[in-house]
């Protein structure tokens, strides 16, 4: 009587359970492909997956990616830093993290004095990543929908410093679009990267069950095999955040 119990509440949780997460996201750098291919891709399918829900993926442009899962047309988009954006759910895990760095055109008379440099400057980023947010210093802001156009505006001197990932920098160097004899890059911070989640009852099901299961797989060391498996440049979880001690993580 009681292993029948036992199985009718189980089956009665797996039958409330989303049969399905639409997931959203700007193309990353082996991150989030448009094939459904990149490690963020395949962290998501490692956490839902096994437990019977299914990830559909969608890329788009960030700021799009945005409004998507505001409207509720999407349940979460993928690379959010934390509290960026208001009216959505953020996770206690983050899943990646960002090495954010300064781009400027080289001069032999500059000397970068971290967040200090940016100070009055004229500076910008991609629509609806809000680095202001985790910056303190004073300066002119403007958003770019694509790199190009920022690198164009650094090129002819309206653009002061171009803020962006590490890793999306260096592909654009790798690609040629980035001419790295005129430019060059400092670190200005770190950042988490979370997943950021519609803000109906759904949405907060599908974040409950992130951190559940996320914490799971990175003490089992199912996380770490993705990271080791992409051989991506940062494992985000050495220094944990204050949401969990070290007996949680696989390092």
């Amino acid at each position: 009587m009681t292993f029948i119990i036992i199985f009718q509440c189980n089956r009665s949780q797996a039958a409330s359970l989303p049969k399905e997460i639409k997931l959203v996201s700007a193309p990353w750098v082996n991150g989030a492909r448009d094939d459904g291919t990149g490690i963020y891709w395949d962290i998501m399918r490692l956490v839902y997956e096994p437990i019977g829900i299914k990830v559909e993926y969608n890329t788009t442009d960030y700021a799009r990616s945005i409004a998507l899962v505001k409207q509720g047309e999407m349940d979460a988009w993928l690379g959010s830093y934390l509290d960026e954006e208001e009216n959505v759910i953020y996770p206690k895990w983050h899943f990646d993290a960002d090495v954010v760095v300064a781009l400027y055109k080289k001069s032999p008379d500059f000397q970068w004095l971290g967040e200090n440099s940016l100070a009055g400057k004229n500076i910008g980023w991609i629509k609806g990543y809000n680095y202001h947010k985790y910056i303190d210093t004073q300066f002119n802001n403007k958003e770019f929908k694509t790199r190009e156009e920022a690198i164009e505006l650094l090129e002819n001197g309206q653009l002061d410093f171009f803020l962006e990932a590490q890793i999306e920098v260096k592909d654009e160097i790798k690609k040629g679009s980035l001419d790295s004899t005129k430019f060059e890059y400092n670190t200005l911070m770190n950042l988490n990267i979370f997943p950021a989640f519609s803000d109906n009852a759904r949405g907060l099901q599908l974040q409950k069950i992130f951190d559940a299961r996320f914490a799971k797989l990175l003490k089992s060391g199912e996380i770490k095999k993705l990271f080791d498996k992409w051989n991506w440049p940062i494992y985000p979880f050495t220094i944990l955040c204050n949401y969990a001690s070290t007996s949680m993580v696989s390092c």
